[in-house]
């Protein structure tokens, strides 16, 4: 979310930018898939954000975004 905008974007995990597995220990083949394409598990959508583990292991943060810890 834009600080402030009240805006948002939604992210949805895609392995093939990342790996098959989430930081949540999770992975690809746990999830389902919805009628719109969308990784889903027990029902809900199975969502990506930017975290403060990726971003002390290396993985580039873009200006403004927002880090979320575990």
């Amino acid at each position: 979310m834009a600080s402030g905008s009240g805006e948002y974007r939604l992210t949805s995990f895609w392995p093939a930018e990342s790996s098959d597995c989430t930081g949540s220990g999770l992975c690809s083949w746990d999830f389902g898939v919805n009628e719109h394409g969308w990784y889903t598990y027990n029902g809900k959508l199975v969502l990506a954000t930017a975290t403060t583990y990726l971003a002390n292991q290396g993985w580039y943060v873009g200006e403004g975004v927002i880090l979320h810890k575990y």
